[in-house]
């Protein structure tokens, strides 16, 4: 074989080479902006260029599911609304719930480059006890202007709720730390059991229902949030993707009318509460989690 031919076989053999390395290549890498080079020989060969952008350039989406987030909320303040107003009237000092941490799990789906549908859903749980006395009303009281003490309550308050939202995440620059913001919102099942213990001191006629609420509801809520995602290295093993961190304020209603048998059954009670009232279990949230990718390779 002439040497002219051989090294014309030759060139052709890596030619078809590097353009099946470039197909697969493409078929991974995102798509980038691209540019033509001539090497000395004459030929031209089409090389990458340095102005590649991940918010621009994405590879196409191989699943619907994008991302599954396991993590921990903690939500700061629980317990707000009317419901602990109208319940100190009894004598009690509830003033709210202490900060409660619970699981959460979000799946988020792929819409847009810039928009996810997410699914979230968290379960939390919180009690109080409250020990206090009931006096007589002044105009009852003794010589030395106290009150007399009639009994003494012991309350025990424990509250239950799932809520479990959908909504949409926008994320209009994608990078390793990438910013969002949401809107959550969803039905909220919620428990309230509320049990109160009497201990009569005097024979004044004081009486409290056992149970006060015993049961579930069920009411909407929603949450708005912004986070930040934190992808790891590539060199890191899949599927753990990265982690991120949240804030938000979230509504979470519970809906009882946890005073009726109050209202409706007590005998000696120096002041009776209103009927209506709310109770607000969301609040300012901070969340921390692990995102996962099972079903993608980028």
């Amino acid at each position: 074989m002439p040497t002219s031919l051989f090294h014309s076989s030759n060139k052709i053999f890596v030619r078809c080479v590097q353009v099946v390395a470039f197909c697969m290549a493409g078929l991974y890498f995102p798509a980038a902006p691209t540019a033509l080079a001539q090497e000395p020989d004459g030929t031209r060969v089409t090389i990458l260029t340095e102005n590649d952008s991940l918010h621009h350039h994405h590879a196409p989406r191989a699943q619907l599911l994008d991302i599954v987030t396991v993590g921990l909320e903690v939500i700061t303040a629980p317990g707000g609304g009317t419901l602990f107003g109208e319940y100190r009237k009894l004598g009690g000092a509830i003033t709210g719930f202490p900060a409660i941490p619970a699981p959460v799990l979000s799946l988020r789906f792929g819409l847009t480059e810039d928009f996810r549908a997410v699914g979230a859903g968290t379960y939390f749980g919180s009690s109080v006890v409250d020990i206090y006395d009931v006096s007589r009303s002044p105009e009852a009281a003794d010589s030395t202007g106290q009150g007399t003490v009639v009994a003494t309550v012991v309350e025990d308050f424990s509250v239950k709720a799932l809520p479990l939202f959908v909504g949409v995440e926008f994320a209009p620059v994608r990078s390793q730390f990438t910013s969002y913001v949401g809107v959550l919102a969803g039905p909220v099942v919620s428990s309230v059991v509320w049990n109160t213990t009497t201990r009569e001191q005097a024979q004044a006629g004081y009486y409290r229902p056992a149970i006060n609420s015993d049961g579930w509801e069920v009411g909407v809520g929603g949450k708005v949030y912004a986070g930040l995602d934190l992808r790891f290295d590539r060199s890191v093993q899949r599927p753990i993707r990265g982690m991120c961190i949240e804030a938000g304020f979230s509504i979470v209603p519970v809906r009882q009318d946890v005073f009726q048998p109050i209202i409706t059954r007590s005998r000696g009670l120096p002041k009776l509460p209103e009927r209506s009232t709310t109770l607000q279990m969301g609040g300012f949230t901070i969340t921390i989690g692990l995102n996962f990718q099972l079903l993608r390779k980028r």
